[in-house]
Parts: C-alpha cells; sequence; structure tokens
C-alpha cells in the first residue's frame, strides 16, 4: 500500500513538476496548427482518401500532385501547398518568390526528421545540413557555381548527350513507346560522376547499373518505403525488420566508394605539391577540374578533412 501511495506521490510531483512545460508545449503546437492551417491546401481527411485509393503507386500519386498544384498552389500564382499528414503539415513550393521567403530566414534552417535517411547518405552535405553548418556550406560552395566555372563542364555535358543521343537513335523510327528513365539516369551517372568526381564510369555504354547507381537506387526506395508506410515512421519497427541495417549498408556502400576516389584524388594532388593533375586537362588543352578538384583546392582555407569532402560531393552525387 505504502509503495502504491509512494508512486502516486512522485507521478503526482513529476506532472506539477512539467505540467508549465507541457502546457506550454500543447499550446505552442495548437498555435502553429492554426497558423498552417491557414496555407492553401487540402485538408487531412481529402489527403488520407487520395492515399488510401491509390495502391501507394508512384505515378498515380505523381498525377494526384500535379491536380492537387494545380487546383491550390497555381491558383494564385504563390507555388505553395500544404499537404497534411497526421498533425504534421508539409509545404511544396515551386515558386522562386516563396522559395527565396524560407531559404533567407536563418530560423528556418534547422532540419526536420524528415532528413534523416537523406542526412544518412549525405552526411552534413548542403542538403542535410542545419543552421551554421548549411551557411557555412553555402559560403564555401557559392564561387564552384560561378558561371565561368560552370562553363568547363559544358565539355562533359556534350560529350555525353551525344552518347545519349546515340542510344536513343535506335527508338526513332520504330513508332513505338520505350521508357526513357533508364537512359536519362545512366545518362545523368555519367554526368555527375565527371563533373564531381572526375570519374568516368561509362554507365551509358555498358548499359549496367554500376555500383553507385546500385546504392543509390537501394537508398531511394528504402527512403520512399518509409515515407508511404505509417509502421515505418517509428525507429523500433524499422530496426525489427531490419531497415536500419538496410539502410546503413547501402549508405556505407556510397560512402566507401567515394572515399576511394577522394583517396585516390589525394594522392594526385600531393604528388603535384598540392596542384591538380597534368590528367585534369580537357581535349582543348584547358584544366578541366572536377568539384572535387575545387574542394581541394580548399580544403586547408577551411579546415576540410576526407569526410567533409565526402559529404558535399556525395550530395552532388545523389542529387542525380
Amino acid at each position: 500500500m505504502l509503495t502504491i501511495l509512494f508512486l502516486f506521490v512522485a507521478l503526482f510531483i513529476v506532472v506539477a513538476k512539467y505540467a508549465k512545460e507541457i502546457k506550454y508545449k500543447i499550446a505552442d503546437k495548437w498555435r502553429f496548427i492554426r497558423l498552417a492551417s491557414k496555407l492553401p491546401g487540402p485538408s487531412f481527411w481529402e489527403v488520407f482518401e487520395e492515399f488510401s485509393q491509390l495502391t501507394l503507386d508512384r505515378e498515380k500519386i505523381t498525377y494526384w500532385l500535379e491536380a492537387i498544384f494545380r487546383k491550390y498552389a497555381y491558383k494564385d500564382d504563390h507555388g505553395m501547398v500544404c499537404l497534411w499528414f497526421g498533425l504534421t503539415p508539409t509545404l511544396l513550393v515551386t515558386r522562386t518568390a516563396s522559395a527565396k521567403a524560407i531559404f533567407e530566414n536563418a530560423m528556418l534552417m534547422n532540419k526536420t526528421n524528415d532528413y534523416e535517411t537523406l542526412k544518412k547518405l549525405t552526411g552534413n552535405g548542403m542538403l542535410a545540413a542545419s543552421g551554421e553548418t548549411w551557411f557555412k556550406a553555402r559560403r564555401m560552395l557559392t564561387p564552384a557555381f560561378h558561371f565561368n566555372v560552370l562553363r568547363k563542364y559544358v565539355e562533359i555535358f556534350n560529350d555525353q548527350a551525344k552518347i545519349l543521343l546515340e542510344k536513343l537513335d535506335k527508338h526513332s523510327d520504330t513508332n513505338q513507346t520505350f521508357d526513357i528513365l533508364p537512359y536519362l539516369r545512366r545518362h545523368g551517372l555519367d554526368v555527375i560522376a565527371e563533373a564531381a568526381m572526375g570519374v568516368r564510369v561509362d554507365a551509358q555504354n555498358c548499359h549496367r547499373n554500376d555500383q553507385y547507381a546500385d546504392a543509390l537506387e537501394a537508398v531511394e526506395h528504402l527512403a520512399w518505403l518509409k515515407i508511404i508506410y505509417p509502421w515505418y515512421w517509428f525507429a523500433p519497427v524499422r530496426w525489427l525488420f531490419g531497415f536500419n541495417q538496410k539502410l546503413d549498408y547501402y549508405c556505407n556502400m556510397w560512402k566507401n566508394l567515394i572515399l576511394e576516389v577522394i583517396a585516390e584524388k589525394k594522392k594526385e594532388w600531393e604528388a603535384f605539391d598540392n596542384q591538380p593533375s597534368t590528367d585534369d586537362l580537357s581535349a582543348s588543352g584547358k584544366k578541366q577540374l572536377s568539384f572535387l578538384d575545387l574542394l581541394f583546392s580548399i580544403r586547408n582555407q577551411y579546415n576540410l578533412t576526407d569526410e567533409d569532402i565526402r559529404d558535399q560531393v556525395g550530395t552532388f552525387m545523389a542529387a542525380d
């Protein structure tokens, strides 16, 4: 009896101690929900009803989202639509003016748990980074996107585009439909691998998914499962069904592949007194530096480790 009384008193003390904090969090959450509910978009029940009828088919979901955007986002040309998943709103933005208001707000730079899967793949790369880490990456990488720098990659784009056209040419006179996505994926992999890491994967000619593509496709599939199946939203369930183990396996495969390239590039830079190799000359005789080379050129300035470089390069590889 005394034990029960003691537990009751202890529970009362705990509740009394945190009651104010709990009340504040509930009030803050309710205020957030009321404000978010003013954003244009379907209600939670509309989203739930549609998703239950779409049989989780990606193509059908894509067309449904297109219809939602036409109805809500493009009506007043603000380009925003809010989708509710339970009590959690997800804001989708397609207009630069609306996106600018979000991206320029320092208070909105902290990423939510929705980025957990992406962060496992890209680490503290620019897409998954938050707060000061994101601003540091932005300052560091902005020079890499100067027009004169990007112009150097046009030669890569053109070479890989020619190969893509050769592959598509065999379908031009057949009058038959075909799936173009595998061709675009292999083309994208060739472009981003050479531009970001200076590595020629040659996926278009091999007609196979290379290790980079295998790992990335597996992570993409797992991320999709986590989005569409509510039970995967809970960490214990993901652990129980081996979800996390699979995700860790493919993310580590991806990271190790990139680290191998970084190790080779590091040897090249050390062999040439921290200058790009003469092998980086393009057919025109100009320096054809990859994004990886650009990171090596500023690594001392920003104290970048191999892992830091891997995260930034991996982010652009994953963007393919």
